[in-house]
């Protein structure tokens, strides 16, 4: 093999471990906003970490929560709630006092990712129990997370959330019963 030869399998080595590098980084970070979500869904759902949880979002951190039908959602705050403060009291109402059990499931996740700035949708069933006047509530929602993520120090932080309802009913009720997005 010739010197030129040499270098050139060189520079062609080096082109490929660049471009796995970056395969590699994308991956990874679309591990991490999967596993950033996760952990906000399981702060969620304990109904008790909310330090913890609002320490996953960005300083001024927007949360949008919107309703896609014209019902079912008696007790939902929706709005848009700006800095963590406002997220922390929009957040702080989902606790042992008005829920004793909340399921936050999220899946079928979309993520793209361009250098420190990413974007992710998931779809949320949500099986919860509402504490009301009148009792213990089942409750169903289903709905669809479209996110924004920021990479701060080397850490995905989430810098906008949205929430969009598509229903949210009584277990006994179900969906059926329940105007729905396109219905």
């Amino acid at each position: 093999m010739t010197q030129q030869e040499l270098e050139a399998r060189v520079s062609t080595l080096e082109a490929t471990i660049a471009t796995l590098g970056a395969r590699i980084r994308a991956v990874e970070d679309i591990e991490e906003i999967k596993k950033l979500m996760a952990t906000y869904e399981d702060y969620l759902d304990s109904l008790q970490r909310l330090d913890e949880l609002m320490a996953l979002f960005t300083e001024d951190a927007k949360f949008v929560v919107s309703f896609a039908g014209d019902a079912g959602a008696e007790g939902v705050l929706l709005g848009t709630y700006e800095g963590k403060e406002s997220i922390r009291r929009l957040l702080s109402q989902l606790n042992p006092t008005n829920l004793s059990y909340c399921a936050h499931l999220v899946t079928n996740a979309i993520i793209t990712v361009d250098g420190e700035k990413a974007k992710g949708k998931w779809y949320l069933l949500c099986p919860f129990t509402a504490l009301t006047p009148k009792g213990p509530v089942a409750v169903w929602e289903q709905g669809i997370y479209d996110n924004d993520f920021v990479k701060m120090d080397g850490k995905w932080m989430i810098s906008l959330m949205r929430f969009d309802f598509n229903f949210s009913t009584p277990y006994e009720d179900g969906w059926a019963k329940t105007k729905m997005r396109g219905t």
